[in-house]
């Protein structure tokens, strides 16, 4: 029989540890933006998801960018990108990869210890003043199908390795973004607010060992729970959680379904069906 690692008080303690880490990440985030859509309306969010794509943590988050949707985006870079290394950086905002929409940039980092084995993966996602659409604005509901949008559209695609930005990707978002120093200044935030998570989701498994935070369902880890034990355990939120995961699980069945199509071709005003199950689910916990 398996020992477990954990008991109630480490558990607490650990979960609170990467609440921190989400927290550290959303500041640096807040307090570095260039764009007021960062800084004054905090159009962002940031998580933690375990390495086997699980929601961990989250901090002070819109429910819209990590209920659903982290998940998703993080299957997306290690589907396209196998190996996965220390200082390696992913910019997604594909909406048919698992993203919102596509003003909504996603920086991904994968935690990758000493060892070289992939533990965490750390989101920074935050609405740009500009994504390159056709017309000047983020929102193109009129538009019949991605092409008629324009806007530019990278599925986890690596912007940064060895710790250092891969210049192609970069000047071109800022030659087809219309405010590109705001751009500019959004990126370099955003990846600083997931190398901060990255440092520190590091620094905690050398601390506590790397298997007590393990994704294994019979060790007692801290990844073994749900994304916010405290609020699951509770009897009166039992029944709306219940009904969100209900709620995921048809929106992964339509996912699939969807999969024969390429994504180029799905029209635009077909809404995403992940989109349907965050809506939902923020109804659902307000």
């Amino acid at each position: 029989m398996t020992e477990k690692l954990l008991d109630g008080a480490e558990m607490a303690i650990l979960i609170n540890r990467f609440e921190g880490i989400a927290r550290k990440m959303t500041n640096t985030l807040y307090r570095t933006g260039r764009s007021g859509v960062l800084n004054r309306a905090r159009d962002f969010s940031c998580c933690i998801v375990t390495h086997d794509c699980h929601l961990l943590a989250a901090a002070e988050s819109l429910p819209i960018h990590v209920l659903v949707g982290p998940n998703l985006m993080a299957e997306a870079m290690k589907q396209f990108h196998p190996t996965l290394k220390r200082g390696d950086a992913f910019l997604h905002n594909s909406p048919y990869h698992g993203n919102s929409h596509a003003a909504d940039h996603t920086i991904l980092v994968p935690v990758v210890d000493d060892e070289c084995v992939h533990r965490f993966t750390v989101l920074t996602k935050a609405h740009q003043a500009d994504c390159g659409n056709a017309l000047p604005t983020t929102y193109m509901g009129a538009a019949v199908d991605v092409y008629a949008e324009g806007a530019l559209i990278f599925p986890a695609v690596k912007v940064q390795e060895d710790y250092k930005d891969i210049d192609d990707i970069v000047r071109m978002c800022e030659v087809r973004i219309r405010v590109p120093g705001q751009w500019k200044g959004d990126f370099l935030a955003m990846v600083g607010s997931a190398r901060i998570g990255e440092r520190e989701v590091l620094a905690l498994g050398r601390e506590v060992g790397w298997a007590k935070l393990e994704d294994s369902p019979d060790s007692g880890s801290i990844s073994a729970r749900s994304a916010w034990p405290r609020a699951s355990g509770r009897s009166r939120r039992a029944a709306p959680l219940q009904r969100a995961r209900m709620m995921r699980s048809q929106a992964r069945q339509a996912e699939e379904s969807a999969s024969s199509l390429p994504w180029h071709h799905i029209p635009n005003r077909a809404v995403s069906p992940w989109i349907c199950a965050t809506t939902s689910m923020h109804c659902l916990a307000a």
